[in-house]
């Protein structure tokens, strides 16, 4: 082999390693199960305007810890002051977030906070965002929150959608009201995903909503959730405590065709969890 041969040969190796060792991109999103002071039954016990109790909040450590997630984005934290207790606690035990963000609408009682290692670009919060039909507006808003990744831009919509709750007798599981927020939804992204094509684009949260429901239709119409399973298979992010129905309603969804280039997992169901739903991780390489 001569010199230029082996000097080419060189150089492919360099490049086949440092292209090998990108840094891959982690983010989750967790519904914490209120994340703040209220009204609970906890062991059999009722307390009245009592904080989420301290064994909780260390098995919630725990699982952020076993994963370290780059970017998490959190749905059901009580305030901004609950966000920097947990942004704390993990800083003290060795996972330092510099960047944090809550948003919240008035006379709600919980909203959506995201925690980074990574500078955003940019943070916006979408609300009011107007609805179809009778409903005002999307019940917690829209963050949106962009990242620069070495030149690369990734922009994040999170959101936490209304609860199947309902006191309407009108709309039974509030079916209407998750429809128009869905389509809200989709109308925000999918602009989005128009006007800056240079963008990669991920939607996150709890959608309440099980993911093969017929209400995603139009979501799913230029959008597809990323596949997330746990080592055993199972792909439910939510268990119904009540009825003992469990269901994929959180996770990441992408643009149709442009999911090649990340993965997503489940924590494993097996022993207490601290929510009542898991956490869901993406890897962008």
């Amino acid at each position: 082999m001569n010199r230029l041969s082996r000097v080419l040969v060189l150089a492919g190796i360099l490049y086949a390693c440092a292209h090998s060792s990108g840094k891959v991109l982690k983010c989750a999103t967790w519904n914490l199960q209120n994340y703040l002071v209220q009204n609970r039954y906890e062991e059999g016990v009722f307390r009245l305007n009592h904080p989420m109790p301290e064994r909780r909040k260390q098995k919630i450590r725990e699982q952020i810890l076993s994963l370290r997630p780059d970017v998490l984005f959190l749905q059901e934290i009580g305030s901004k002051v609950f966000l920097n207790e947990l942004r704390l606690d993990l800083g003290a035990l060795g996972l330092n977030y510099a960047y944090a963000g809550f948003s919240g609408v008035d006379d709600a009682s919980r909203g959506l906070a995201w925690l980074s290692t990574i500078p955003p670009r940019s943070s916006v919060f979408h609300h009011p965002v107007s609805l179809q039909e009778k409903f005002p507006e999307m019940k917690r808003g829209i963050q949106e929150i962009t990242l620069d990744l070495d030149g690369r831009l990734v922009t994040f919509l999170h959101v936490h959608l209304k609860s199947r709750f309902s006191e309407d007798p009108e709309d039974p599981d509030s079916r209407s009201f998750r429809r128009a927020e869905l389509a809200a939804l989709a109308s925000v992204a999918t602009g989005l995903a128009q006007s800056r094509q240079e963008v990669d684009v991920f939607i996150t949260g709890d959608f309440n909503t099980p993911f093969d429901s017929e209400l995603l239709g139009g979501l799913a119409e230029s959008w597809a959730p990323v596949p997330a399973f746990d080592a055993g298979g199972g792909a439910w992010t939510y268990h119904h405590q009540k009825s003992g129905t469990r269901d994929r309603i959180d996770g990441f969804w992408v643009k149709k065709g442009e999911g090649d280039a990340c993965s997503a997992r489940l924590l494993p169901a097996s022993g207490p969890v601290p929510s009542d739903h898991r956490m869901v991780l993406l890897e962008i390489d």
